[in-house]
């Protein structure tokens, strides 16, 4: 007699997509919680103490605490007498003198809160990039590895130090979560939410960053063919962002206009040498980054490129891919060549 099979096919299948399920569960929690338990980590390891930067140790904290010092005695900080002979604060934007979050230190104002601060922006930026994908259609655990990878990065860490360079960081997933929201549906609820991440990401204190996610939201709008409501939905939101923020920016531009007469401003390399690309091979191959001797960028020597080669040919490999099957996210790959070849710069030395 012939032995019948007690797992039917049909059956062998959804038992396998059931362990499966929860194998990807499982691993889902995990990515969490270790996500969790690596910023209490750097809490209890930061305690008391600040990045050994010499921006935090210089500059960042000690402009600071010359805010919290203003805003304590009842003034707005559009003054800052502990530099030279006394210079703009409100007015230099890297101060984030009207960033809410920013009033969170001023209201603490203990040595702990600059750690705190970035750490909690480390928080937000991990769940906004799970909400932005899970909004793509991803799947749990993918969402969790990407917010991981975003969040946790080496350049977001390095970030911890500039807490300005954070902040601007944190809100870029926020906006494309509330804008893939906004053009599914224009409606004033979903329109506010990106108003205000908009406007956050202005007063956080890094012009550079908001360039780029402007640049990049513009481009994949356009990309997905909006209606003429998304379209004005979008553009209400930029202005109503500017609006709202025009105390940050407005000063900004008058300093500007006198940036030039110290030469800083126009000697300053937001973009690299095309010789710098030569670090995708090895961080080091122009010299070290940090001494005077490196042939890169010689006032900035964080603009470096290296990201290794591996890494870079599996990005490659991985737009190619999403090139091919997914053509309404073409988007990204062209955004990723873009950036790439942008920060090289225009420069022939």
């Amino acid at each position: 007699m012939e032995k019948m099979n007690p797992f039917p096919v049909g059956k062998g299948k959804r038992r396998k997509a059931a362990l499966s399920q929860k194998a990807g569960l499982f691993l889902s929690r995990g990515v969490l919680v270790l996500f969790l338990a690596s910023l209490l980590y750097w809490t209890l390891f930061f305690h008391h103490r600040l990045p050994a930067v010499t921006d935090a140790l210089m500059h960042v904290y000690p402009d600071k605490m010359a805010d919290i010092r203003e805003w304590r005695a009842g003034f707005v900080p559009l003054w800052n007498t502990d530099w030279g002979c006394g210079m703009p604060q409100a007015a230099v934007w890297q101060s984030m003198c009207f960033y809410p979050l920013a009033w969170i230190w001023g209201i603490l104002g203990n040595p702990d809160t600059l750690v705190a601060f970035c750490l909690g922006h480390s928080l937000l930026a991990f769940l906004g990039c799970l909400l932005w994908l899970r909004s793509l259609g991803a799947n749990l655990l993918a969402c969790r590895l990407g917010g991981l990878c975003f969040s946790g990065s080496a350049f977001a860490v390095e970030c911890w130090a500039y807490p300005h360079h954070t902040s601007a960081f944190t809100w870029i997933p926020w906006i494309f979560w509330a804008s893939h929201r906004l053009l599914a549906k224009p409606v004033l609820g979903r329109w506010l939410p990106l108003t205000l991440f908009l406007g956050l990401q202005v007063l956080a204190g890094y012009p550079i960053f908001v360039l780029y996610t402007w640049v990049l939201l513009v481009s994949w709008w356009v990309s997905r063919n909006p209606s003429g409501k998304s379209i004005l939905s979008l553009a209400g939101a930029f202005f109503a962002s500017l609006l709202l923020t025009s105390l940050q920016w407005l000063p900004f531009l008058d300093l500007l206009t006198d940036a030039h007469r110290g030469g800083w401003w126009t000697d300053f390399p937001y973009f690299m040498k095309p010789v710098e690309y030569l670090t995708l091979l090895e961080p080091d191959i122009l010299g070290s980054p940090a001494s005077n001797l490196y042939r890169g960028t010689p006032a900035n020597f964080a603009f470096n490129l290296y990201i290794g080669i591996v890494p870079l040919g599996v990005l490659l490999a991985g737009s190619l891919r999403l090139w091919k099957r997914k053509k309404d996210f073409r988007i990204w790959p062209l955004s990723a060549f873009f950036l790439l070849l942008w920060m090289g710069g225009a420069r022939p030395f």
